[in-house]
């Protein structure tokens, strides 16, 4: 039942219209960026861990990312790679991310390529592994970097997601939500030192951001064991006025 009402409410917050918000620069950056498009399943499958300690599991992924509905924002292809280190102790299961992906982009302008780039680095719980009903949690932060819309931006953000996992005859079924705060239009500009409490590095140079942003995103993934291979699809919708949800297809391959 906790499962279906928390599948319910995604479906509502994704199909609302989004919050009252003027479409300002932070939009732009955010909406042309990794952030997305999110990656699925959120943590890997460890289901057949045989090995003490167990070896990191190594990942790679090809993804298709595009609007739900309208053609502004060009498809995506996304590619990356990713390392889940795996440790135990009296706590429990948990475990290291560490990950990079980049799309290129289709733009008519022969001289220019657009071009994104993620880094992430997070932990996850993996308490699925003691008992099948406990949710697997974990926290990212996600540094970006896109020039999918004209300029260049940057960007920075923190998910919180929640998996729940069930196992299946060769694999797993894996139902997604995950939660993001995020800012977008990150700038290096030079400042003036006014005092202790100006923000103002010795070099002269201060980090801007973005206003603060919400993004929500679920999804669902289906492991094969025998084959490393994972199957999985999401949709995602950024909480700024103008923005239509964005649906992702991906496979994984998990060694």
């Amino acid at each position: 039942m906790r499962v279906r009402a928390l599948l319910f409410l995604l479906l509502t917050a994704l199909s609302a219209p989004g919050v009252a918000a003027q479409h300002v620069a932070a939009d732009r950056s955010i909406a042309a960026s990794l952030l997305t498009a999110l990656q699925l399943p959120t943590s890997s499958p460890f289901r057949w861990i045989d090995d003490w300690p167990p070896r990191p599991a190594f990942r790679v992924d090809l993804q298709y990312s595009r609007l739900v509905a309208g053609d502004r924002a060009s498809p995506l292809i996304i590619a990356g790679a990713r390392s889940d280190r795996i440790s135990r102790d009296s706590v429990g299961w948990s475990a290291g991310v560490t990950a990079f992906r980049v799309a290129i982009g289709t733009g008519s302008d022969a001289r220019r390529r657009p071009l994104a780039m993620e880094v992430q680095l997070g932990g996850r719980t993996l308490d699925y592994l003691e008992s099948p009903f406990r949710p697997d949690l974990g926290i990212d932060m996600l540094v970006g970097w896109s020039s999918l819309e004209g300029d260049a931006d940057g960007s920075l953000a923190f998910r919180l997601p929640a998996e729940w996992v069930r196992p299946l005859r060769d694999g797993r079924l894996t139902l997604a939500f995950a939660p993001t705060v995020a800012w977008g239009d990150m700038k290096i500009r030079g400042c003036h030192d006014d005092g202790p409490n100006d923000n103002c590095g010795d070099l002269g140079l201060q980090l801007e951001f973005g206003r603060t942003r919400f993004i929500l995103a679920g999804g669902a993934s289906v492991g094969f064991a025998p084959t490393g291979l994972v199957v999985s699809v999401g949709v995602q919708r950024f909480l700024a006025a103008g923005q239509e949800p964005r649906l992702a297809l991906g496979v994984a391959w998990i060694r």
